[in-house]
């Protein structure tokens, strides 16, 4: 991994596949700083090494950071991106190529005439950003005590 600093944000570069690992926060700090298409920039600037050969597709990664295995996810929950996130330390690995497709899947979806939901089927959505959040709240109060419990000074 290759530290490289953008719009201030130090982000780890893989030199070999051109992937990029955020740590947790570091994507809201470089989206703030420099706006949408930093991240497009980001994507164009990074790439994989000419011989390189992705064979890597669908297997279980592991986080550069802390070595934990990583979480795969499909991004927006419908979108044909998938990224991997660490439930240990936050952080997110994308691949190359994957910050851009993430811009065209967000655009395309602000023009796409948005479809009836059936009482059920919102009921299921409603049902499922709780549950999200809710998950989302309680790996951050775990990282927040393990943090708190690490700093004390066991005797």
């Amino acid at each position: 991994m290759n530290p490289r600093s953008f719009f201030g944000v130090l982000v780890d570069t893989c030199g070999t596949c051109g992937g990029i690992y955020f740590d947790e926060g570091e994507v809201s700090q470089i989206r703030a700083r420099g706006g949408d298409r930093a991240f497009e920039e980001l994507d164009a600037i990074v790439q994989p090494a000419p011989e390189y050969f992705n064979l890597e597709e669908n297997l279980h990664r592991r986080c550069p950071n802390c070595l934990a295995g990583m979480h795969r996810f499909r991004y927006m929950y419908t979108s044909p991106v998938f990224l991997d996130s660490c439930e240990s330390c936050g952080g997110i690995w994308i691949e190359n190529g994957e910050l851009t497709k993430m811009k065209n899947y967000l655009a395309a979806a602000k023009t796409a005439p948005k479809p009836e939901l059936t009482p059920e089927e919102a009921e299921i959505g409603a049902t499922i950003d709780a549950l999200s959040i809710e998950r989302h709240e309680k790996a951050n109060s775990a990282h927040r005590f393990a943090r708190a419990i690490s700093y004390y000074p066991w005797e």
